[in-house]
């Protein structure tokens, strides 16, 4: 039984990921997959086909997943099954994966949602992703606002919540999140020159 798999690639030793990603979930017996995290560097592989890796975590009834993608390539989309998965419940999206969340998108049980600098697809896409989590209904949604270069400055684990069900989004300042702003209990601004705000629409 394989209740939680972790792997971390820096390029420069497994060059067939996917492989060992998938046979690792076949490996998995055991009823629930508590534990999915996947790091993926600057120097992996870039044809590995992330989406069909979640998906198969999503048929495992995966609870908590952590996605971090610093590598080079193109970024990413989550299969739109997975916006429908029933059993996630702490969900951490970072860099190079692209939020296109469909109408259908329903996740009832999550109760901790962590975006950091991932793409949003359009102006409904974070405003969808925050409906579709009734157990958020009434949570606190954090909302940093900052550029990349003070993201590589400070650790994003440095600015995390606790356990409590929280929203916490970290994005730039050109991102499209402004139809979210209405859903924002906590805004933080670390801007190196205020008068970027001048560029907002809100």
């Amino acid at each position: 039984m394989v209740p939680k798999l972790e792997y971390k690639d820096t390029g420069d030793k497994f060059k067939s990921i996917e492989r060992f990603l998938d046979k690792s979930l076949e490996l998995h017996k055991a009823p629930v997959l508590e534990n999915l995290r996947i790091q993926l560097g600057e120097k992996s592989p870039s044809d590995v086909d992330i989406g069909k890796v979640v998906a198969n975590a999503a048929d495992r009834f995966v609870r908590k997943l952590e996605l971090e993608l610093l590598w080079t390539a193109e970024p990413i989309s989550l299969p739109k099954s997975f916006y429908t998965c029933k059993t996630i419940v702490e969900l951490t999206l970072t860099n190079k994966i692209l939020i296109e969340v469909p109408c259908s998108a329903c996740l009832p049980s999550l109760k901790v949602l962590r975006l950091y600098y991932v793409i949003f697809k359009d102006e409904d896409s974070m405003e969808r992703l925050f409906s579709s989590c009734s157990a958020l209904a009434r949570s606190n949604v954090y909302l940093r606002i900052t550029d990349y270069l003070i993201y590589q400055s400070f650790p994003v684990d440095t600015f995390r919540f606790d356990h409590r069900p929280h929203i916490s989004v970290f994005c730039n300042t050109d991102d499209k999140f402004h139809r979210a702003i209405p859903l924002v209990t906590f805004l933080h601004l670390r801007l190196p020159d205020p008068m970027v705000l001048i560029n907002f629409d809100l």
